[in-house]
């Protein structure tokens, strides 16, 4: 059998995994508070941004490592686990502008506008699973991203040349930290 043989073998045992097949669920209670804030129920937007999300980049991660000399040669020693960058999404925006409205919500609810008053970590931060799917549906993974709250709303452009297009509304979530679970 040759190597091709075995890649579409293996291909039609295991299958292949879609970047397109995922599902974002947003938790806690903070995120209930802060759908109140949005004039939204936390089911109603849950369901919101699973339906408009585009495109979510799941982080990586990586090993802080330092050059120790103990005797003889260099070694890198590992000290620290690093999560790199933010967690970007990319939505479609509904005619209400809802979601934009949710993460603008959020950001005033963490720096109140009025005041510049910081609001208590512990009190805006929540929790969201992205779920990696089959084309069955069925669940490989879920990244449960810890301490999320909403860094960066990019701004949108309005153009006369975008006519033929929609409104795509980018966000930045900072997190602390993330653990992937696999199914079976």
């Amino acid at each position: 059998m040759s190597n091709i043989d075995d890649i579409i073998s293996n291909i039609e045992k295991q299958g292949i995994l879609s970047p397109a097949r995922y599902e974002l669920i947003f938790a806690g209670e903070n995120f209930n508070n802060i759908c109140g804030l949005a004039d939204s129920s936390p089911i109603q937007m849950n369901r919101l941004l699973r339906t408009s999300c585009e495109s979510v980049v799941i982080p990586g991660t990586s090993i802080a490592s330092k050059e120790i000399r103990v005797h003889g040669p260099l070694r890198e020693i590992p000290y620290e686990r690093l999560y790199t960058g933010d967690l970007n999404l990319t939505f479609r925006l509904d005619e209400a502008g809802l979601i934009r409205k949710f993460f603008l919500a959020w950001q005033d609810f963490i720096v109140k506008p009025e005041t510049h008053d910081m609001e208590y970590y512990d009190n805006y931060i929540c929790g969201l699973d992205i779920q990696q799917r089959t084309k069955n549906d069925d669940i490989v993974f879920t990244a449960k991203v810890q301490e999320i709250y909403p860094k960066q709303v990019n701004p949108l452009n309005l153009s006369f040349d975008s006519r033929d297009t929609y409104h795509k509304q980018e966000v930045s979530l900072a997190f602390r930290l993330f653990e992937t679970d696999f199914e079976n």
